[in-house]
């Protein structure tokens, strides 16, 4: 028989939470937000999907969590951590909070109805407030800006094991036009012709989902096509992504939109020097202290033939001036390293303030 130790909830707030909780963006954030909420608050857990917990912690506190619901309170507030698209479903009569992570600046008449449904809006970046208030006319009072985080006990300096032989730069997430996969490879091929050898490009990128097979594909076959470059499978656990990390040198995300970019969150944690867009929900914690940026002109149509049609929503416009201006970076970084061992020690500044516990904080200060 198994004797569970009964958990003190008294004085603590009821909260009801929709989130997916999986190796994927939406089910990190939902994971990390779950652990720092159940330590302050009373959690009952209605998960989105089927959960996918990678450690047996997370395993029982998912199982704690969602065995609540015999007997959760429907008056509390609830709070949904999912696509804007999918907001008009619900638990309980208690007041409703949407909190999507989205890349685009406009909404289609889907999405609107969608977050009418809400009675507030919770977005994880100013850029994303910005955004929902605009497209929505909502008074301010009823969008929040809750930032997300990272795990300084996993991402952090001291795990870091890099190479003196190699200079190894990063990239991570699904295979997308999205993501600047097209623009990334442009750029590395004009910082480095084929005859600079000791340079690296590490590629730990795949997409799951079968309508971006062929894309996938393409993407790989571009990259393979270059000797330096390396394909890494996707890792499911925090702690193996931070060793993947620790090998290299510099991050590159040059990215069209995010909805917040955890892994270049993670990476700045961990001292290493990167490079990003300046543009959508990661300009939350990145400017020129913790990174270098790539000066966006102008916005375009968001079209990629899988995900995005381009007749709503806009991201940012990688036109050869940006290309160059991401390949300076890269060679400037390179050309740093080669005197000596380069860090990044705005961006362990930057991640000490947004950590999850933090984010639990801010959210039920909301709720």
């Amino acid at each position: 028989m198994n004797f569970m130790k009964k958990e003190r909830t008294d004085g603590m707030k009821k909260i009801n939470v929709m989130a997916a909780v999986n190796p994927l963006g939406y089910g990190v954030a939902g994971l990390n937000i779950l652990k720092e909420l159940d330590k302050v608050a009373d959690v009952t857990l209605f998960p989105i999907g089927q959960p996918q917990a990678t450690t047996k912690e997370d395993a029982e506190l998912c199982q704690k969590l969602h065995a609540k619901q015999a007997s959760f309170d429907p008056s509390a507030p609830c709070v949904k951590i999912w696509h804007e698209h999918s907001l008009a479903e619900r638990i309980g009569r208690g007041k409703y909070y949407g909190f999507p992570i989205f890349e685009l600046n406009k909404f289609d008449q889907i999405r609107l109805k969608n977050l009418e449904c809400c009675d507030e809006i919770i977005t994880c970046s100013n850029w994303a407030r910005d955004v929902v208030l605009k497209q929505t006319g909502r008074p301010e009072n009823e969008v929040h800006t809750v930032p997300l985080g990272v795990d300084r006990t996993i991402f952090n300096e001291d795990k870091n094991n890099v190479s003196n032989n190699q200079f190894v730069i990063f990239n991570c997430g699904k295979w997308e036009v999205r993501k600047g996969h097209d623009v990334l490879f442009r750029a590395f091929k004009m910082a480095f012709p084929d005859e600079i050898r000791d340079v690296k490009l590490f590629m730990m990128c795949e997409n799951p989902f079968p309508q971006a097979k062929q894309q996938s594909e393409q993407f790989k076959n571009m990259y393979t096509a270059d000797i330096r470059v390396k394909l890494i499978p996707r890792v499911n656990t925090p702690e193996e992504v931070a060793k993947i990390m620790g090998q290299v040198d510099c991050g590159v995300f040059p990215a069209r939109g995010e909805g917040w970019n955890l892994e270049l969150l993670e990476m700045m944690s961990m001292g290493k020097p990167v490079i990003a867009t300046n543009y959508s929900g990661h300009t939350q914690f990145c400017d020129t202290t913790n990174c270098a940026l790539v000066d966006i002109e102008k916005t375009e149509p968001a079209f990629d033939g899988v995900w995005f049609d381009g007749k709503v929503g806009e991201w940012a416009s990688m036109g050869q001036n940006q290309i160059k201006q991401l390949a300076d970076h890269m060679r400037t970084a390179y050309e740093a390293w080669k005197k000596e061992p380069i860090t990044n020690p705005g961006g362990i500044d930057t991640a000490k303030k947004f950590t999850w516990t933090n984010t639990a904080e801010k959210l039920l200060g909301v709720l």
